[in-house]
């Protein structure tokens, strides 16, 4: 049987690779930006 773990504890544990890390927050910085265009064009419509 398959131990459950959860998201968060998933990805801590992924984080602490270098690589990884790099690739997880360059596409977080671009997440971040879509998500603000997103909300600024719902306050203005």
């Amino acid at each position: 049987m398959a131990k459950d773990i959860l998201f968060d504890d998933y990805l801590t544990e992924q984080l602490k690779a270098p690589e990884f890390k790099v690739g997880f927050d360059a596409e977080y910085a671009k997440i971040e930006s879509a998500v603000a265009l997103v909300n600024k064009c719902e306050c203005c419509t």
